[in-house]
């Protein structure tokens, strides 16, 4: 007679009582996977954005808004330790209120057994400032771009040397100098006083137009405080001597 002792040991789940496997730590995979939070993301997730630039904070940085960056901090907020090999693609679904649903689709081993996961979040925007933009705002400039002519410079002339340095900051603030920016400008006698958040962005600038212009560089610089190290904090100036601009 044959031992029914193999069909008393068949295995089931404790839960939904289901007998078709694979089996996770007793449970039947879904009911496994509903019961234990193998990943875990939180439902909602505040963006720090910077109304000016548009910039997003993430790990402390200011950053440009892409949707690389976006991914990035979904990715940081997901937790799952327990899962082996992991892999997580995320997709990103623009909502009409400025917020967007982010769905992290996660694939992996548990127990020796292949995982599937799905977890939804949303990105809310948070309305803030950038370190760079906050200077700005403030009128704070590191350096003083100096152009001077022969004769005073008409408007027109003026307006046109204004616009090619901020189009040669342009440039700088695309390799990283966030405040290669103009923080205001004053028409003086034969020439244009720009002042350029940075001291770099000023020197480049300067550069740009000697080069330009095959003119010389006069640099100068004053005292104007300490920061809270004791360190002196100085502007710098870059007088340049550049030909009248039309356009």
């Amino acid at each position: 007679m044959k031992s029914s002792w193999g069909e008393k040991m068949k295995r089931f789940c404790p839960k939904c009582g289901t007998d078709k496997g694979p089996f996770v730590k007793g449970f039947c995979k879904a009911c496994f996977l509903e019961k234990v939070p193998i990943a875990e993301l939180p439902e909602k997730i505040s963006v720090d954005f910077c109304k000016r630039c548009n910039k997003a904070r993430h790990k402390g940085r200011w950053q440009v808004q892409n949707e690389e960056l976006m991914r990035g901090i979904v990715l940081s907020k997901l937790r799952a330790p327990d899962l082996k090999g992991a892999e997580t693609e995320i997709s990103l679904l623009p909502n009409e209120d400025g917020t967007t649903l982010a769905i992290a689709r996660i694939k992996g081993t548990f127990g020796g057994e292949p995982i599937e996961l799905e977890r939804e979040t949303l990105l809310k925007p948070a309305s803030g400032i950038c370190d760079a933009c906050m200077k700005v705002s403030s009128s704070y400039h590191e350096s003083i771009l100096q152009l001077r002519l022969e004769e005073n410079p008409s408007k027109k002339e003026v307006d046109a040397l204004v616009a090619e340095t901020g189009k040669a900051l342009a440039e700088q603030r695309g390799k990283g100098d966030d405040l290669a920016r103009i923080v205001a400008t004053a028409v003086v006698p034969k020439g244009v006083d720009i002042s350029i958040g940075s001291k770099r962005a000023g020197k480049v600038t300067a550069q740009y137009f000697a080069k330009k212009d095959s003119s010389e560089i006069k640099r100068s610089h004053k005292l104007i405080g300490v920061d809270r190290s004791g360190k002196e904090k100085r502007r710098y100036s870059f007088c340049v001597r550049v030909s009248p601009r039309t356009s």
